[in-house]
Parts: C-alpha cells; structure tokens; sequence
C-alpha cells in the first residue's frame, strides 16, 4: 500500500514538472524570448564585423573591439530577461504579468523580429562575402594594368594605443619598406617620403599623385604580449578599390616576422603584375627577438639623426645593443660601421674614428660576405674615410643587386659619381634616389643642382615647379628657382625679393644662409645693406668658421675703403688663427685671399687663392673644385693680371657646376677688365648668360 501511494507520489511530482517544462518552454516562445536571443546574437555578430572592418578607417584604438564585445556579452541576458518581463503593447512597454493574453501582439512582435533576423543574416553573408572578396583575409579583387609596378606603404597604425609598441610598429614598417625595396620590378617610395602622411586628411589620390605611384597600402599592427596581428590592404589610388588584403595573426618571432614580409612582398608583386624575385628576400639576420627589436631601434633613429654626435652615439647605441646579444648580427655589424663614418665625418675626424668604421665593416662582411649592406657601408668607408672614389664605387656595385630599389644607396652613389666627375651619371642616380624619395629635401635639391650644373635647364625648371609643398621646407624651397636665375644670368634681383622678406628667425637654413644673402647683396651692390645685415642676430655659430669682421670689412670697403682697412685687418688676423687650427681648410685660405686683395695685398691674394685651389683640386672633387677656381679667377682680376684670369676663366666656365660669365662680373671691384681684349674672345665663346645644353 505504501509502495502504490509512494509510486503515485512520484508520478504526481514527474507529471507536474512536465508540465511546468511545457508550459515555461511554451510562455518563452510566446514571449519571443528564443527569438529575442537569436536576433540579439545575429546583431551582436554584424556589429563586431562592422567594427572590425571600420577599425582601419576611424583609427580606433586596439582595446575597442573588445570593450564593444564585452558590452554585447554583458547585455545578452540583460535583453533575455527584458523580453520574458516585458512586453511591447498598443500604448507602449508594459510588464507581461499586466498584459491581457487575450489582447497580447505578441505574435505579431515575433513576426518583426523574424524581419530582423532575416535582415541580419543578410548582412552577416555580406560581411562574409566582403571577407572573402575585398576584406582582411581575401585576395586579388581588380587587378591594376602592367606598366604600373610602383607602390608606397603608408604608415602603419599601432592599434594596441600603447606607446610602447611604436617602436616596434615603426620599426616592421621600415623592414617591410627595406624587403619590397629590393624586388628590382617594384618603386617603392622610401619611408622619410611617407612619414608626413601618418594623420593626412588627404585622400588616397591625392598622396598617389604627390609620391608619383598608382597604388598605396595601408596597415595596422597590434601587439599584444608575445602576439601580434597585421593588417595590409592594398588599393588602387585611382580607384580606391582594394586591390588585395590579408590579416596575419601569429606568435612574435623573427622568423615569423620575415614569412610574413615575404609573403606581402610575394602578394604584392602578384598584384601588381610585378616580378617576384625570392632571391631580393634577404636571409633571416638574427635569430634572436630582443636583439632585432634593438635593431629596428637603432634604424628609426638614424632616420631621424641630426647628425650631432649626441644623436649619433645614441643611434649607435642600439645597434651595439643588438650585436651584443647577437654577436653575428651582420647587418647590425654594418649599421655600426654606417654610424662610425658619421661620426668621423661630421664631429671631428680621426684615425680613430676611421679605423673604428673601417673595423665595423670588416666585421659584417667576415660574418656576411655577401650582404648588400655590409659592401655598403664599406664603400662609405673608401668615400669619407679614404676619398677613394674608385674603391668606393667598386663596393658599391657589389651591393647594387640588394640594394636597387633604395633612395638612400642612389643619392650615395651619385654623390660619388659626382665628386670623381662623372656628373652624367650622377645625374641619372640622384634622378632614381629623388624619384624614390621626393619628399627628401636634400636629395631635391641636390638633383635639381645638379641638373643646373649640366645645363640640363629645361628637366631643372621642370623638378623646380613640381617641388613637394612640404612645410618644413617650404621656405628653402622657395629660394631654388632664383638661385638657378642667379647662376645662369647673374640676376640677384628674384633671390633677394624672397631674402629681403625673411626674419631674424628664418636664417641658419641651406639656401637661406646669413652668408649666401650677404653675397647676393653685395653683387647686387648694396652695400649698406649688406654691412647692416652684419648686425642682425642672424649669425649665431658664423665664427666659428669666419670672423665677422671679415664681413663687415668686406662690405665697408665699397662704401669707404680707409675706414675699411682696421675691419680687414681684423678679420684677416681672424682667418690666420683659424688656419693654424685646420691649416689644409680651402674655405679659409679663399677668405684669406680677398680679405689681402682688398687690403692691397695682391701676390699673397693670389698666392692664397692657387693654394686653396691646389687643396681641392678636380681629380679629388671634381664638384667642389670649381668654386676654388672661379675665385681664384676673381683674385687675378682684381690684381689686374688679366691675361691669366681669362685664361683660367675659358677653362671654367665650360666645367659643371660653373656660374655664367655675367655672374662671374656681378660684384666685381670696377677695373679694366672688361676693356681688355681677350675678354670680347671671351663672351664670344662662352656667352654672357648659360644656354641649354645640347641633347647627346
């Protein structure tokens, strides 16, 4: 009897949770509560793809996408909850509890909820679509025509917020920048082209057409721990259309670093109609995290170096940092050797320093034979350190196949081509070296010098009208065109129409000297001007090289030559003390040789003037040299041995990198030079002004 009513008990209990189990499971479909959950779940997935696509765009920082996941976790039950306690009525938002079953809509709630999800899922195989289309993990979508194999990789965004991974950011940027350099199909622009364009507002055709290339890519890299995540897309500037992209997830390691950049690289190249070259991707240079970390340190901050020997031992720094956790690190070995030849050529030269660059290079090519680099940095050695231009050259053709698609490598070579005479050829490189990097102000400048020094006048005026609006360097900018005016035609008037305008603060720049102003107004023959410009503030660490007596003794001597004689005496006094310092100084023994022609002094001038020239002669720079002799010209006039100042001026005047005859006269103390007979030969053969130089 117990046991039935036991058994009936348990059948009751079992049959009432039944129940209550159908009944629950039936009031949550009633409720719409199911579909609440799966249209909040479709939803949520569209949502995280919209933000991981827009991501790039609006430049959220990395810890974004996970706050908005979080967020949509925590409201998951919050909207569960909402849907089985409320109820949406005719006159608004009630508690179910309250709401007459009879008169509940919500079946007809359930049916727009349906509509919602449906919609969803329709952006949810969008969103895929695009992903597999034109999105992070897709491949080519349009394919841009053969022919247009040029590219610039903007730079990347550290999508972690953390300004601790900026280095490392920057530094995957340079190091892929380096990699495509070197697949010879590909112009690349250099990495100091692209710097200015990391916040632009400009749109992508806009920087295409200022960088010269047809295609740009984009990326992010964010860092987390020991793993990181890149982004690259590549568009179309002409289109903006994505041409290709992908998203790299991995561990940090060097070597998974370099598929990854091979395989953009290998991407690329692919979609560009390009040439891929396995080769062009060079050997892993370290197995080691920490010391290619160092690496990627020290290469930013050469980028950026002002060349002060404070910067460069920091520079230096970084990559001894590297190569003591890696003692084979060969292309930290050559960056060692790189930073050596700075600092021996800028802050103060030594057999010290030369020999320490020389041992540095050495060092990489022992671990490295082959590296491109390491043949580099040893043909700066035979460069600055020995001013052999030959060998120079030499290792440099060893590095050329590594190194083709690199500005910097170009802009070297072509300043040696142009010190050992082949100015032709220089030419042609600092062309390839501007092209490749055209917001670098001295490469411009040096190109466009050069051009003007062939009388290649119509390519100069042409890369003078379309110098980049670059702020920093607008001013210097400016004054290209009169300078060339100047050279050509002894016309002082357009350069000192922009130098008239400057402030105080506007000097201490190339092309904008307190002493290049000077000159233009003296042979402007404005001589109070010029001696009041002696005063301004505007001369600060002038002395250093020049005493500015000989300025101001200069510029009195042509308003009243007896006042004049306690100034040159001074300065002359001046220029001696500095000649015991640096005795083999050309710029200093051509100082000396005007300051003594205008004291009266003329055979000292003279002999003054030929030694400067004997220290630079055209064999060791062929570029510089021809200063020395233009002055030494000018001191023969001025001593009034007139046959011999023609004679040197019609081996001048043909050279490159020679001012124009008229030029030549601007400023010139008034004698009977012109009255002389050999000088109607003269502007007979050479002409008064430059002429265009004849197509060969």
């Amino acid at each position: 009897m117990f046991a039935k009513v036991q058994k009936l008990s348990f059948d009751a209990i079992f049959l009432d949770k039944g129940v209550f189990l159908n009944n629950f499971f039936s009031e949550l479909k009633r409720r719409n509560v199911v579909r609440v959950g799966i249209a909040y779940v479709v939803v949520s997935w569209v949502i995280l793809q919209f933000v991981n696509i827009i991501q790039e765009i609006v430049r959220f920082p990395g810890w974004f996408p996970q706050m908005v996941l979080v967020l949509l976790i925590i409201g998951l039950p919050i909207a569960l909850i909402f849907s089985w306690a409320y109820e949406v009525t005719p006159e608004g938002v009630k508690k179910t509890a309250e709401v007459d079953k009879s008169s509940s809509i919500t079946h007809g709630t359930g049916q727009r909820i349906n509509k919602l999800i449906i919609g969803a899922l329709v952006l949810a195989l969008g969103f895929i679509a695009y992903d597999k289309l034109i999105g992070p993990d897709g491949r080519v979508v349009t394919q841009v025509e053969a022919g247009q194999a040029s590219i610039a990789v903007l730079p990347f965004t550290n999508l972690s917020g953390l300004a601790e991974n900026d280095p490392f950011t920057n530094g995957l940027h340079d190091d892929l920048l380096t990699q495509l350099s070197k697949i010879g199909s590909l112009k690349v622009i250099s990495r100091t082209s692209v710097l200015e364009y990391r916040d632009t507002t400009k749109n992508m055709k806009e920087i295409a057409n200022e960088l010269g290339v047809t295609t740009l890519m984009e990326g992010g890299v964010q860092r987390a721990g020991d793993r990181v995540r890149i982004n690259v897309q590549l568009i179309d500037a002409a289109t903006d259309e994505h041409i290709w992209a992908e998203t790299y997830d991995m561990q940090i390691t060097v070597a998974n670093i370099f598929d990854v950049q091979s395989e953009i690289a290998r991407n690329i190249t692919t979609a560009l109609k390009a040439t891929f070259d396995p080769e062009a991707v060079r050997e892993l240079p370290t197995e080691s995290l920490e010391a290619y970390e160092a690496f990627l340190k020290g290469r930013l901050a050469l980028e950026t170096t002002n060349y002060s020997l404070d910067s460069l031992l920091a520079v230096r720094a970084y990559f001894e940092a590297a190569v003591t956790i890696d003692p084979d690190f060969a292309l930290a070995w050559a960056n060692i050797s790189i930073v050596n030849d700075y600092i021996y050529w800028f802050s103060g030269r030594s057999d010290e320093k030369r020999a320490a660059t020389l041992a540095a290079a050495e060092k990489a090519l022992e671990i490295a034979p082959d590296l491109p680099e390491a043949h580099f940095a040893m043909g700066q050695y035979y460069y600055h350190g020995l001013l052999d231009y030959d060998r120079a050259l030499a290792e440099l053709s060893l590095a050329e196949e590594g190194m083709r698609g690199n500005a910097n490598f170009y802009g070297t070579r072509a300043a040696i081509l142009r010190r050992s005479g082949n100015i032709e050829a220089a030419a042609n490189d600092f062309v390839k070296a501007s092209n490749l990097n055209p917001k670098d102000y001295l490469l411009q400048v040096d190109t466009i010098a050069t051009l003007e020094g062939l009388r290649r006048f119509t390519e100069a005026d042409a890369r003078t009208d379309n110098l980049p609006d670059t702020p920093a360097y607008r001013l210097q900018y400016s004054m290209v065109g009169p300078y060339g005016v100047f050279t050509r035609s002894g016309d002082p008037g357009p350069a000192l129409e922009v130098l008239d305008t400057l402030e105080d603060q506007d000097f201490g720049n190339f092309n904008v000297s307190p002493g290049f102003y000077f000159d233009l107004l003296m042979r402007a023959g404005r001589f109070q001007d010029a001696l009041d410009l002696v005063e301004r503030d505007i001369w600060n660490g002038f002395e250093t090289f020049i005493p500015l007596d000989f300025f101001r003794g200069v510029a009195a001597f042509f308003i009243d030559p007896v006042a004049a004689r306690p100034l040159l005496e001074s300065a002359l006094t001046g220029v001696e003390n500095r000649l015991a310092v640096s005795p083999e100084n050309p710029g200093l023994f051509s100082s000396k040789s005007l300051n003594l022609a205008l004291l009266g002094r003329h055979d000292e001038a003279v002999a003054a003037a030929r030694h400067a020239m004997e220290i630079v002669p055209m064999e060791r720079d062929a570029w510089s040299a021809p200063r020395f002799v233009e002055d030494y010209a000018w001191i023969l006039a001025m001593a009034g041995r007139y046959d011999e100042a023609i004679e040197v001026l019609d081996g001048y005047l043909p050279l490159p990198g020679a001012i124009s005859l008229r030029t030549f006269m601007t400023g010139l103390p008034a004698s009977g030079f012109e009255d002389h007979p050999g000088f109607a030969e003269l502007v007979e053969k050479h002409g008064w002004e430059q002429k265009e130089a004849t197509p060969q």
